[in-house]
């Protein structure tokens, strides 16, 4: 049986917890909430709100981490619902969490808000390294177009 898939932006509330397996595979812990809103009477108001655990394995760990993801960001979160049993003081527990990991996950800063400025300085870098590497200019000519 599959595992229910979820899809959705969510606001990261505590600073993702990044650990290293003894192999080397990256793992993030994020914990994240979607809130709803509603308009009523011409204002908007704030509604429920839902808070997950999210448990990101490489390679989309690794990428997270460097892009930069902290609390207060938007991410993109497309993984799958799934309950973790845990023993705690003696007693039996469960958890749900959306895990992403799998080939058809996907995990990110959003773009709807903005991005953050620490990984928008990173990509820039990146950018700028990689026109460097191959020699690439910004300077287009008058006659041709940029694409």
């Amino acid at each position: 049986m599959s595992l229910p898939k979820v899809n959705g932006e969510f606001n990261v509330v505590m600073d993702p917890e990044a650990k290293f397996l003894d192999s080397g595979k990256a793992m993030l812990k994020l914990r994240v909430v979607a809130k709803t809103r509603k308009k009523v009477d011409g204002s908007w108001i704030d509604g429920d709100s839902s808070f997950f655990n999210v448990v990101v394995w490489d390679p989309f760990a690794t990428n997270l981490i460097e892009a930069g993801a902290s609390k207060g960001d938007t991410v993109f979160v497309s993984g799958k619902i799934r309950e973790r049993q845990f023993e705690k003081d003696g007693e039996k527990r469960s958890t749900v969490e959306i895990s992403v990991g799998d080939q058809d996950d996907s995990v990110g800063l959003s773009a709807r808000w903005g991005r953050s400025p620490k990984s928008m300085g990173s990509a820039q870098a990146n950018i700028e390294s990689a026109k460097s590497a191959l020699g690439a200019t910004d300077d287009w000519g008058q006659d041709v177009a940029p694409f």
